[in-house]
């Protein structure tokens, strides 16, 4: 659970040391990738490069791995890239994203 948080810390605070400088490339490729026949994929798909990093760390963990630190940690991602990521063409979906965490907390 240590380990989960300090990840998740470290990819919070570099959303707000590097602003949405670097994610919107990646994510354009991305999305053209999901485009061309996964529409699950571009839907899961978010402009921030750091919180598709935090979903790929989190499916990592076994649940009883990760506790109320970590999905804090979590949700902090989801805060600074919702905050960062504000424009219409580069929107992260803070809120479908926090209930995707709030779902696996249940598991």
């Amino acid at each position: 659970a240590y380990t989960a948080s300090i990840l998740f810390g470290m990819l919070a605070d570099s959303i707000a040391s590097n602003g949405s400088s670097g994610g919107g490339a990646w994510s354009n490729q991305e999305r053209n990738k999901g485009a061309a026949g996964n529409e699950t994929a571009e839907k899961e798909m978010s402009p921030c490069w750091q919180w598709n990093e935090a979903m790929a760390l989190l499916d990592s963990f076994a649940s009883s791995q990760l506790n109320n630190y970590a999905y804090a940690a979590l949700l902090k991602v989801n805060e600074q890239a919702t905050e960062e990521y504000l424009d219409e063409s580069t929107r992260h979906d803070g809120v479908r994203c926090a209930m995707s965490v709030l779902e696996r907390m249940k598991r």
